[in-house]
């Protein structure tokens, strides 16, 4: 009787509730695409001017952080606590798969390489202040920690291959 009315009623809202997350994460993250597509130059990542080694985010990563803090800022202000983390887990996870495309996107010279590290290291440090899911958090450190490939001198690579080979078990943990 009322019991399997509630629980119908409840399971609607539930599916509901995941329709309008998947479509509210679906469009920030395409929102992202197009300004990384719109403002991220190759001549971000492929200066060659060591005298003007990369001391701050490109224009492109200031312009989504932007956006993922608006994104954040409005779920935990319009959400409850446990609806505004899955949320933002959920665009986290996607912002991931997207800008693990738009890294391979790009050629880089050991400049641009420091430039993609500070990109990198503000994505990180988006996630681990407001994602939960710490596979998510993983995922992006890693990543992070990859880019230092394109930063060491060709004496260092296979040292610096070995290690990230040899760390592979936790990255795989947190997958």
């Amino acid at each position: 009787g009322a019991l399997d009315a509630f629980d119908s009623v409840r399971d609607k809202l539930s599916r509901n509730v995941s329709t309008v997350f998947d479509a509210v994460a679906e469009r920030a993250v395409h929102l992202i695409d197009v300004k990384l597509r719109v403002c991220q130059h190759s001549t971000d990542f492929a200066s060659n001017d060591r005298v003007c080694l990369a001391e701050q985010e490109t224009n492109a990563c200031k312009v989504v952080m932007s956006v993922l803090d608006g994104v954040a800022a409005l779920a935990k202000r319009a959400l409850e606590a446990a609806n505004a983390d899955a949320l933002l887990d959920e665009i986290a996870e996607r912002f991931y798969a997207l800008i693990f495309m738009h890294v391979c996107r790009f050629k880089y010279s050991t400049t641009g390489a420091v430039q993609l590290k500070l990109d990198l290291s503000a994505y990180v440090q988006w996630t681990r202040a407001h994602v939960k899911d710490v596979s998510i958090l993983g995922r992006f450190t890693a990543l992070a920690g990859r880019a230092n490939v394109l930063v060491v001198g060709d004496e260092a690579l296979d040292s610096l291959v070995r290690d990230l080979t040899d760390g592979s078990e936790y990255i795989h943990e947190l997958d």
